[in-house]
């Protein structure tokens, strides 16, 4: 089984930062203030509820994204990223009803600084997939998937690796006795996967693996039989 995937993310507006003002250090846990070198804010007032994707593609240096909900100095941590899917830039994904403010935060990672670009757009309704009480069927061979609007969720009982986000799941029906392997090689970003054996939310752990980074994600089950359902979690790493 192979899964491949497509990044998508319609600009809804791009600010052009600076990157030189020291501001204050960032409050979020993750990454950690003393990674932030130059930083500056910036306020944002949603138009519409929804998911809203905030990242600094296409910036030239490495940076450090976090997103607070308010609008001054006593706004509270929402989320952070340090490098994402669009590499050493980061991005991050925060639900937010219509008026909602959220001061962001963006600078360098450590002594990187310079012109940057940080960028706002509403994103699509998560998958049909999004959540392991819907999952879609798989085939044998290659399943393309988009996870870019997929949210990050922790059910219990699944394997649950640490660092799993926006995963998606996926049902697998075993068409003959034999050994299978389930994997995202080929994906252009850091992937984990999980298989469990069950067709919902309480599917029972099987493997897991995140390739300690590398992206190639691959977990084998050996003696799998005739007719077995397998549940995939698939999604990056943060």
């Amino acid at each position: 089984m192979h899964l491949n995937h497509t990044f998508l993310t319609p600009a809804l507006t791009a600010l052009v930062f600076a990157g030189t003002a020291f501001a204050q250090s960032d409050d979020c846990t993750a990454p950690p203030a003393a990674a932030l070198g130059a930083n500056e804010f910036f306020t944002f007032t949603a138009p519409a509820d929804g998911s809203y994707n905030i990242d600094t593609c296409g910036t030239s240096y490495d940076t450090i994204l976090s997103v607070h909900f308010g609008g001054d100095c006593l706004a509270t941590c929402l989320a952070s990223n340090d490098d994402s899917s669009c590499g050493l830039q980061s991005s991050v994904q925060v639900p937010l009803l219509t008026g909602d403010v959220i001061l962001v935060q963006v600078g360098g990672y450590m002594a990187n600084a310079g012109p940057g670009t940080l960028n706002i757009a509403a994103a699509p309704p998560p998958p049909a997939n999004d959540d392991c009480s819907t999952p879609s069927a798989a085939v044998l061979g290659a399943n393309a998937f988009d996870n870019t609007s997929a949210t990050s969720t922790t059910p219990a009982g699944l394997c649950t690796p640490t660092v799993i986000g926006n995963d998606m799941f996926y049902t697998f029906v075993v068409p003959a006795d034999d050994n299978y392997a389930f994997d995202t090689i080929g994906t252009t970003y850091d992937s984990e996967i999980s298989v469990s054996l069950g067709t919902d939310c309480a599917a029972v752990c099987i493997g897991s693996d995140d390739a300690n980074g590398a992206g190639n994600d691959v977990v084998t089950v050996v003696g799998a039989l005739t007719g077995q359902t397998y549940l995939i979690r698939v999604g990056g790493w943060q």
